[in-house]
């Protein structure tokens, strides 16, 4: 698997963008939210065509949560050791902030991604820094991308 780090790019259909965009999150729709997500990246690895690509784990949601909420339900915990994903993408911050509706703290996006980092950093995660303009990210994914399915 290969995630994409943020959780607010998830479909608006999905439960957890429901439930963080409309900032009625309570502990136990969260978590039940991000169990129904494990259970759909747990089924889609299985039909999967070599990659699957994860906008959304439980890392990502932890940092949410501490900032939202103040603190970390330890069910989110648990969930993050459910997957193990074999690479992340983590999108730098040199590109203007757009804001589209969904994501919000454009104000805050070097310390948010400080933050991303660390946690990648703090737990020993392969990750890849993907930066640039939007057709120099695109061209260095697909490069990755290419690499990981030569192997």
């Amino acid at each position: 698997l290969y995630g994409a780090i943020t959780i607010f790019g998830v479909q608006a259909s999905d439960p957890l963008a429901q439930i963080v965009a409309n900032f009625r999150v309570r502990v136990p729709e969260l978590a039940l939210a991000l169990g129904g997500v494990v259970d759909r990246i747990k089924e889609k690895t299985r039909t999967a065509n070599k990659i699957l690509f994860c906008d959304t784990d439980a890392i990502t949601t932890q940092i949410y949560c501490r900032h939202y909420l103040g603190s970390v339900p330890q069910v989110l915990f648990e969930l993050e050791k459910e997957i193990i994903y074999d690479q992340y993408f983590l999108f730098d911050i040199d590109v203007p902030w757009v804001n589209d509706g969904m994501r919000d703290l454009g104000e805050r996006r070097k310390e948010l991604f400080d933050i991303f980092k660390r946690e990648l950093e703090t737990r020993n995660l392969p990750y890849l820094l993907v930066k640039g303009d939007y057709e120099e990210r695109a061209r260095f994914v697909t490069m990755e991308v290419e690499k990981m399915l030569s192997h």
